[in-house]
């Protein structure tokens, strides 16, 4: 698989940029701030659904705009795939692949990419944090289906520490069927 062609809209500092690849090495060049990595970021967005710079998505999308959007024309063995990915600042993102609607945990099915950054010596350096996310998307890069694990995972891990926030400042008095409900699920997701 590689991209032919490479569309973003409203992309950080990109209105409007079209892009066409050949197989094969390619290489970025200009000045600082031109946008470089803004593009490199946007196809491993496509791999990854996140961002190597940046948690969340509204410091990926343009300045007073609503929403942006990443098109990609993937080449795959003997045929094109497109695919879409329109990233907002209020609401669910929405996906698209061959021109039909699809869940957005499906695009990394679609585009493998590899990306290796300065900040990626946290990797090596850093918390044991920085190494349990690299495994994370090395794992959903090598097998797409776990991207909608992962999701769901980070939901559980979400809902169940806040639980455990709130039986804290309540002194342990609430309901503990509800954590052994939360319990289980992260159990069978972790």
């Amino acid at each position: 698989m590689w991209i032919s062609e490479l569309t973003l809209t409203r992309w950080r500092n990109h209105e409007q940029t079209q892009v066409s690849f050949q197989p094969g090495v390619t290489l970025f060049v200009g000045p600082n701030g031109q946008g470089k990595t803004n593009l490199l970021e946007a196809m491993r967005y496509l791999a990854t659904l996140g961002s190597h710079r940046v948690t969340g998505s509204a410091a990926l999308i343009g300045d007073n705009h609503p929403a942006a959007t990443i098109f990609a024309t993937l080449r795959h063995e003997a045929r094109d795939v497109s695919v879409g990915l329109t990233v907002k600042r209020q609401g669910s993102s929405e996906a698209t692949v061959s021109g039909n609607k699809a869940k957005v945990s499906e695009v990394p099915r679609w585009v493998s990419a590899v990306l290796f950054a300065p900040e990626d010596v946290s990797i090596i350096r850093g918390e044991p944090g920085f190494r349990r996310a690299f495994v994370d998307e090395l794992v959903i890069s090598t097998s797409p289906s776990m991207a909608a694990v992962y999701q769901d995972f980070e939901r559980v891990l979400k809902q169940r520490n806040s639980l455990l926030k709130s039986l804290r400042s309540s002194g342990g008095r609430a309901d503990l069927s509800t954590l052994e409900v939360w319990n289980s699920n992260f159990v069978a997701l972790a």
